[in-house]
Formats: C-alpha cells, sequence, structure tokens
C-alpha cells in the first residue's frame, strides 16, 4: 500500500487498523497492524545453539 493510498483511507475513516493522530502525523500502533497482517506480535527468536 502506498502513502498516498493509506493517507486518503484515514481521511475517509476506511483504513483497516486502528489509528490516531499525534500532531501532523498518523499513528498506527503495531500490535493491530501485524494483527491484520497475520503476523505474530513477538519477534521470533534466532537460533540460540551455540556456534561452532
Amino acid at each position: 500500500m502506498s502513502r498516498s493510498a493509506a493517507y486518503k483511507l484515514i481521511r475517509r475513516d476506511a483504513f483497516p487498523v486502528p489509528h490516531f493522530r499525534v500532531g501532523a502525523r498518523y499513528r498506527i500502533p503495531t500490535t493491530p497492524l501485524l494483527a491484520a497482517l497475520h503476523l505474530p506480535d513477538t519477534p521470533t527468536a534466532p537460533n540460540s545453539e551455540p556456534g561452532p
């Protein structure tokens, strides 16, 4: 999604995740965005096995 498309959706109140405005900027909370993308909200740890 382009930035301009996101702003258009926000202006029409059709953006797919909750958002709020802080001053002149819009903020999108990370957890609802990741949920909308069907991604886990916690980072996965890399393989923790010791190297050679």
